[in-house]
């Protein structure tokens, strides 16, 4: 498990300046985890801040262990 650890900033400004999933997610799969489900890195959006101070922002990304027929993709 992983986490971006605490990011800050004003509403509507771009997470994504802050933070990327790339290096964890290769990381993951090297260890032999596929991604079966992404909120965070969807084509085309840029995830920003929200103006709902009372609300976490949380993206999750679900993993699954790969079985032995999978490659290492």
């Amino acid at each position: 498990m992983t986490s971006s650890g605490v990011l800050r900033g004003m509403p509507g400004e771009s997470i994504n300046d802050l933070y990327s999933s790339e290096i964890p997610l290769k990381v993951i799969k090297k260890a032999g985890y596929k991604v079966v489900f992404n909120n965070f890195d969807i084509p085309g959006v840029t995830q920003r801040f929200s103006n709902n101070k009372v609300m976490i922002q949380i993206f999750t990304i679900g993993l699954s262990k790969k079985d032995s027929t999978e490659g290492n993709n």
